[in-house]
């Protein structure tokens, strides 16, 4: 059975409309400009660089990519935002004036004015190497990670990627790209698939073992450092995986909160709290249980994915934070049925925006600053109607924006209000 939420976003929304305003029909407020280049640090321009303003203290974003000549130009709502520049291979750049490079410097435009921003990229470093399996084999189709160490996170500039990943080829060769100077703890996990008997029969689901840390430790603790500097390559971080422990420090079952039948093939892992990166992941079997195995002791974020076909009506649970230490503990999920959000978007004069397709929601739980994962970008059709699905139970502050359009927020209505 569905049900339908009210959610506070200033005023009270329950399948209301959203009202976006554009240039075109609201004269009283124009757009303002960014424009600017975005240069190598050899000077050279840069295409297909993708820039990025957001507003400041919102989730509001315009993007626009550079041309041949490595100019660009963003129309967008009067107001302050952070620039960033991204593009595959170079490092992510945000606009700092000259001496702050560890903190971006807001830039404020105002409605009909224009200001210039150029920005420069710089060719990332490069993590290369080798991994085999413990028979000295190359592990195919491994998951490689370089993690960014938290020391050089903090003192990095904010928005600053932590890391990245990579694959091993058919030779157990990974190569990761586009890293920020600094150290890195390099990672190596094995990805399998195992069958998981469901209600409509059975299903290949993945299962990803514990990481193995360069140089073929068990612990992030016990790894060595790796040392990155921007355009030069890091060789030969080469190490072979240590056997897995049958230990579970993290263990629990996923079950359905409406029948308490246990929920096969849902994805399960676990993040710990000082750093963005996943530490363990596994696969709910067919009596809904699943162990996280290769953890050591510390806080951490324990979440539950029903991502699969087979839970479409599920929505995502809100995560788990826990502490374990020497002796495993017990998580357990319930999947409840998802809500919907519903409604219209129509600009100021009453008409529907053109060339309007997606929405790209934000929901943050009232009362805090957790922001809670939602699992589908709705289509808006060719009258405006758009439906949010897979949304948990619970009282959020709601908040969208339009990827690639020219229209931005200027008012939620409910009930006309």
């Amino acid at each position: 059975m569905r049900r339908w939420m009210s959610i506070p976003i200033g005023l009270w929304l329950l399948s209301g409309g959203l009202i976006f305003g554009s240039p075109q029909v609201v004269s009283e407020s124009p757009r303002a400009r960014i424009s600017g280049r975005v240069l190598s640090t050899e000077g050279k321009p840069l295409s297909r660089v993708v820039v990025i303003a957001q507003r400041r203290g919102g989730s509001a974003m315009f993007q626009a990519r550079t041309d041949r000549s490595g100019r660009y130009t963003l129309e967008v709502e009067p107001g302050t935002y952070i620039i960033r520049a991204e593009k595959g291979g170079y490092v992510t750049s945000s606009y700092s004036v000259e001496g702050g490079a560890s903190e971006p410097t807001p830039v404020t435009v105002e409605a009909g004015r224009s200001v210039t921003i150029d920005l420069r990229l710089a060719r990332g470093g490069v993590i290369t190497g080798r991994v085999l399996d413990e028979d000295g084999e190359p592990l195919v189709g491994a998951i490689v990670m370089a993690e960014r160490k938290r020391e050089d996170l903090q003192a990095a500039a904010v928005g600053s990627a932590f890391g990245s990943t990579g694959m091993t080829d058919d030779r157990g060769i990974y190569r990761i790209y586009g890293l920020p100077s600094g150290r890195y703890y390099v990672s190596a996990r094995v990805m399998e698939r195992q069958v998981v008997r469901i209600s409509m029969g059975a299903a290949l689901m993945p299962q990803e073992g514990t990481a193995t840390y360069y140089p073929g430790v068990s612990s992030r603790q016990q790894a060595a450092e790796v040392e990155v500097v921007e355009g030069a390559e890091t060789t030969g971080i080469d190490f072979k995986i240590v056997a897995e422990s049958g230990r579970a420090l993290i263990s629990g079952v996923v079950r359905k909160q409406e029948s308490g039948e246990p929920a096969p093939g849902v994805l399960v892992f676990a993040y710990s709290v000082d750093s963005p990166s996943i530490n363990a992941r596994a696969t709910s079997d067919e009596q809904g249980r699943y162990e996280l195995k290769g953890l050591t002791p510390g806080t951490y974020r324990v979440q539950v994915s029903p991502s699969t076909p087979i839970y479409e009506d599920y929505a995502q649970p809100l995560p788990q934070e826990v502490t374990v230490e020497n002796e495993p503990i017990e998580v357990n999920f319930e999947l409840e049925r998802a809500a919907e959000i519903s409604g219209r978007i129509l600009t100021e004069d009453g008409r529907v925006p053109e060339n309007v397709v997606r929405l790209v929601p934000s929901l943050w739980m009232k009362g805090t600053e957790r922001r809670i994962g939602v699992m589908t970008t709705p289509r808006v059709d060719p009258q405006g109607n758009f439906t949010l699905k897979r949304v948990p139970g619970g009282t959020f502050l709601l908040n969208v924006s339009l990827a690639d359009s020219p229209y931005f927020l200027r008012a939620v209505l409910h009930e006309n209000q």
